[in-house]
């Protein structure tokens, strides 16, 4: 009891200086973190432990495999440029996707979930991040899943093509034959007339597969071509609204009551805001129409494919008859 009067009659009445003091500690708990996993690292990279690195950690610093493993990721996969979060969001972030830079992830703003808000890893709360990484996670499975879905149809397209072209050579030799008999009977003309056609239209088949396989690879040398771009417009705006507005608040901070200052920046604000809604409101436009599209796209691969398999069972009841 004495030993808590003592400790709180330490500690200031002031709320500015114990907020200032909170985000402080806040700060040195997440240098801690990489300091640790730092050291982690060390030990177990260059076999310093006595015996086991999981019993030396476990025994002599207190971290289960878990624990230990968990603070060499921070270390590994964050850097020491976010150490000023607090722990929670740290540990979080660890369970990012793989493609997601963790640094850019840090900077830029994201959408939340369940408000629509726009924040920064700095200005979420530990739950709002893990809606925004699972987000994330269900855009990159979806994502995985269509590429997955992609290839597949790719590898079926491009098997029908090879069994069209055995099916090709086996009614090219088939014909042959029939054309180098000297006396050929109307029956056998007849029959040689049918694999002409069923050849003509395996041709046909063939070509437009091809020409889809080729309209296929040359759509995603587009697609990385915009994705690069999208990514580095997006960048280079991102860098120059924040050159030019840390620049503005630096000018504020010798003039922070003028009014004519706070009106201006509050404008600019709104502008922005304005400007933002607008353009997402366009970007919402393009997705719903993408999915429209994407459908149709789908239902004509779907009828095309259907179209495939009636030839194919054509054919096969030819070769049956």
């Amino acid at each position: 009891m004495v030993q808590q009067v003592l400790s709180n009659q330490l500690l200031s009445t002031d709320l500015n200086v114990i907020t200032a003091e909170i985000n402080s500690y806040k700060q040195v708990a997440g240098q801690s973190i990489f300091e640790i996993g730092k050291r982690l690292k060390h030990v177990r990279d260059n076999d310093l432990a006595p015996g086991s690195f999981k019993s030396w950690a476990k025994d002599h610093c207190q971290f289960d495999a878990s624990t230990a493993s968990r603070f060499i990721q921070a270390f590994e996969q964050l850097g020491d440029a976010t150490s000023h979060l607090p722990t929670g969001k740290l540990f979080e972030m660890l369970s990012l996707p793989d493609t997601i830079d963790r640094t850019e992830f840090i900077q830029q703003p994201h959408t939340i979930p369940s408000t629509g808000e726009t924040k920064t890893v700095d200005e979420m709360t530990v739950r709002e991040l893990r809606e925004v990484k699972k987000e994330l996670k269900e855009a990159e499975a979806a994502k995985a899943a269509a590429e997955s879905r992609a290839s597949e149809a790719e590898e079926e397209r491009r098997q029908l093509i090879k069994q069209h072209q055995q099916r090709q050579e086996e009614l090219e030799a088939e014909i042959r034959l029939l054309q180098a008999r000297p006396n050929i009977s109307r029956e056998d003309y007849e029959y040689t007339q049918m694999l002409q056609k069923e050849n003509t239209q395996l041709h046909e088949s063939i070509r437009i597969m091809q020409e889809e396989v080729t309209d296929r690879l040359a759509a995603l040398d587009r697609d990385k071509v915009n994705l690069r771009e999208i990514k580095k417009c997006l960048k280079t705006t991102n860098a120059h609204i924040m050159v030019e507005l840390s620049q503005a608040l630096m000018h504020f901070t010798s003039i922070p009551t003028n009014k004519e200052a706070i009106d201006t920046i509050d404008q600019f604000f709104k502008e922005v805001d304005k400007t933002i809604a607008e353009h997402k409101v366009h970007y919402q436009q393009l997705l719903q129409k993408n999915q429209i599209e994407v459908s149709e796209d789908v239902q004509s691969v779907v009828s095309r494919n259907t179209e495939r398999v009636v030839i194919d069972a054509d054919f096969r009841a030819g070769e049956e008859s």
